[in-house]
């Protein structure tokens, strides 16, 4: 396999044959593991395996093919380690990005990795927990999920004796205007969304 999930990822079908106990076990098992391997050496696996991690409950023989399709370009790219190093300790790079309505019950879905120089120290993807209306609001609440680790990691540094700049990285025009001036960047379409999202401006 040349990349870590097909097109229908996220696609979840109603009529498919549920797979028997023993089978299922194994894939938790598998699904388990493989959540230590991204966190410890492959980040460019986790949006495959968050998307696995919510369904290790209810797996079909879809879910199994998607993780069979997971082991086999594991299985290529097995040379293709996750190479670490210290660059400019003045500014942590943060890119932050999320998918409007990437799942089939309309939810989105949000990803984040940190560079400290070269390569992934931190990278996480999960499902949004609410839905919402447009991209740029896919985009304010993907920053918000992340927020925690972001203040974290600079607080962190921080206490080594290092002084950072944050530079947070997305591609969404709309999204960078309202974080960085909140409600004075509001109009008819994003009025209705919640002022805690805005804890990012400040």
């Amino acid at each position: 396999a040349t990349s870590p999930a097909g097109a229908g990822l996220f696609k979840v079908c109603k009529d498919d044959e549920k797979v028997q106990s023993a089978e299922a076990e194994i894939l938790h098992s598998i699904v388990a593991k493989l959540l230590y391997t991204v966190k410890r050496a492959r980040p460019d696996i986790a949006l495959v395996v968050a998307w696995l991690c919510t369904r290790v409950m209810k797996s079909t023989c879809t879910d199994w093919e998607k993780l069979k399709r997971l082991l086999k370009y594991l299985k290529g790219t097995i040379d293709l380690p996750l190479r670490l190093a210290a660059g400019d300790m003045t500014v942590i790079n943060w890119y932050i990005d999320g998918g409007f309505t990437a799942h089939e019950d309309m939810r989105s879905h949000s990803g984040a990795t940190m560079i400290l120089g070269k390569g992934s120290v931190y990278s996480w993807s999960s499902k949004q927990k609410l839905n919402v209306r447009s991209s740029t609001e896919t985009e304010i609440v993907a920053v918000d999920d992340y927020m925690t680790p972001v203040i974290r990691a600079d607080m962190f540094m921080r206490a080594q004796g290092y002084k950072l700049r944050i530079l947070l990285h997305q591609d969404n025009t709309s999204s960078i205007s309202l974080e960085k001036n909140a409600f004075l960047s509001v109009g008819k379409r994003s009025r209705h969304i919640d002022i805690s999202y805005f804890f990012i401006t400040n």
